[in-house]
C-alpha cells in the first residue's frame, strides 16, 4: 500500500511539473508570438476596443500602390506597433498587429535594420555606402517632421524652352522623380528635338531642369538620406505599443537572379531589396518606416 501511495506522489508530481512546462510553453511560444526568442522580445497583446487606428492598414492585395519603378511595387499599410525583436543572426525587426478581413489578429514580423542583414550582393562598389547606411546600419524613418516634403522652387523661366535646349528621355514610370510641371511628353518635346519618336513610351525633362528639380531616389528619400536614418534603439523609444505607424515595403513578380545581372543606377537598389525580400521571406523589408 505503500508503494502504491508513493507512486501516486510521483504521479502527481509528474503531471504538475508537465501542466507547469505546458504553460510556460503556451505563455511565451504561442501567446506572445515571438518566434522561439521570447527573451529578447519586447511584446503585448492589443486591446483593440482601447485605441483608435486607421482602416488601411491591411497588408492584402487591396492596397493602394504607392509608386513603382518598372517592375518593382511600392505599397504600404499600416499596423498597429506590438514590440520588437532580435533574429538568431542578429537582425532587428519590429512586431505589427493587424485584423484581417474576418477581424482576426494577426502578426508581421517587419525587418527593419541590423547587422545581420546580407552584405552588398553585388561585386562593384555602386551604391554600396548607401546601401549599408540605409540597411545596414540605421532605418529610414519618415513623417511630417522627420521627413518635410521638399518644394522645388520652379520659375517660369524654367518652363521656356529653346531648340539649343537638351531634353532628357526616362521611363514613364518614373515620372514621380520630377515635378509634374516640368515633364514633356513626346509630342511636347517634339517641336524642339527630332528623336522624340525613337523613344516611345517616354518622358522627356530639359537636362538642366533634371539635375536641378528632380530626384530619382524620391521613394526612399526627399532630401539627403543621412536626415532621415535613426538608429534601433531610437526608434523603439519613439513607438509605443498599441501606436499605429505606416510600413513602405517593395513587391515584385521579379526574382534577384532575374535582375542582378541586368541593373544598373537607381535600379540596383532595388534589386538588392528583391534579393532582401528572397532572403527574410517571413517578414516584410521595409523601405522606411512613418511615425506620425
Amino acid at each position: 500500500m505503500k508503494i502504491k501511495k508513493e507512486t501516486v506522489n510521483i504521479s502527481l508530481v509528474v503531471i504538475l511539473l508537465i501542466s507547469a512546462v505546458g504553460c510556460l510553453y503556451y505563455y511565451f511560444f504561442v501567446k506572445l508570438d515571438t518566434d522561439w526568442m521570447f527573451w529578447k522580445t519586447n511584446g503585448e497583446d492589443i486591446e483593440w476596443s482601447s485605441i483608435e487606428y486607421d482602416d488601411d492598414f491591411f497588408p492584402s492585395d487591396t492596397i493602394e500602390i504607392y509608386g513603382e519603378f518598372g517592375e518593382w511595387k511600392l505599397r504600404e499599410f499600416k499596423p498597429i506597433y506590438a514590440g520588437y525583436g532580435t533574429t538568431e543572426d542578429g537582425l532587428n525587426y519590429l512586431i505589427g498587429k493587424y485584423l484581417d478581413d474576418e477581424g482576426n489578429e494577426q502578426t508581421v514580423k517587419i525587418l527593419v535594420s541590423g547587422d545581420g542583414i546580407v552584405d552588398w550582393p553585388y561585386p562593384d562598389d555602386s551604391f554600396l555606402e548607401f546601401y549599408n547606411s540605409y540597411y545596414k546600419e540605421k532605418i529610414a524613418v519618415r513623417g511630417e517632421t522627420a521627413d518635410p516634403e521638399v518644394e522645388a522652387d520652379i520659375r517660369e523661366e524654367d518652363k521656356e524652352y529653346s531648340k539649343e535646349d537638351e531634353f532628357l528621355p526616362f521611363l514613364s514610370s518614373e515620372n514621380y522623380a520630377c515635378p509634374d510641371e516640368l515633364i514633356l511628353t513626346s509630342n511636347q518635346v517634339r517641336e524642339f528635338v527630332g528623336t522624340a519618336d525613337d523613344f516611345p513610351g517616354y518622358s522627356f525633362v530639359e537636362l538642366n531642369n533634371y539635375y536641378e528639380f528632380c530626384n530619382p531616389y524620391k521613394m526612399f528619400y526627399s532630401d539627403f538620406p543621412a536626415k532621415i536614418l535613426s538608429s534601433f534603439e531610437d526608434v523603439v523609444e519613439k513607438l509605443e505599443i498599441g501606436s499605429q505607424f505606416t510600413v513602405r515595403y517593395l513587391e515584385s513578380q521579379k526574382s534577384f537572379e532575374d535582375c542582378k545581372y541586368d541593373s544598373e543606377y537607381v535600379d540596383k537598389i532595388f534589386c538588392a531589396n528583391q534579393n532582401l525580400n528572397e532572403i527574410y521571406s517571413d517578414f516584410v523589408v521595409g523601405i522606411y518606416i512613418e511615425i506620425e
